[in-house]
């Protein structure tokens, strides 16, 4: 089974994110907080996540904060992190990237784009391919 952590205050922005996660990956483990300072406490009261999506702009911590302290964690330094931001700020992007953030996914403006990007961070990522429901990842072709 595998664990992803979600620190997002947005209710409908995390259902998207969830639904679109279980599109592509449907035999998962989702652990939901709703502010930064919440996440951090959850990460001791479940299994180590596999991969942690943080909102940039949550309540009490934000997505900096939280980063921060995952990559000062020795069983989490590693984990692969990815801040989920409507946020285009080149301030805000090369704050993620110098604290070790894997990648920075701008919020799309679709559900069907939010898919999209979902499924190539996972193969970026390298998620276990026999997890993954769909195929057409494997192979790219352009579209006639």
């Amino acid at each position: 089974m595998i664990n992803i952590a979600i620190a997002e205050d947005d209710k409908e922005d995390f259902l998207l994110l969830k639904e679109a996660i279980e599109t592509v990956l449907p035999k998962i483990n989702i652990i939901h907080s709703k502010d930064g300072q919440l996440f951090l406490q959850s990460l001791d009261d479940h299994a180590e996540p596999d991969l942690i999506f943080l909102d940039l702009n949550i309540p009490k911590k934000n997505g900096i904060h939280c980063l921060v302290a995952l990559r000062q964690q020795k069983k989490l330094k590693c984990t692969p992190v990815i801040i989920y931001s409507t946020s285009l700020d080149v301030e805000d992007i090369d704050c993620c990237y110098k604290h070790g953030c894997t990648l920075y996914l701008v919020k799309p403006p679709s559900y069907k784009d939010l898919v999209t990007q979902v499924r190539k961070i996972f193969f970026r990522i390298g998620l276990p391919r026999e997890n993954l429901k769909f195929k057409e990842m494997f192979v790219v072709q352009k579209q006639l």
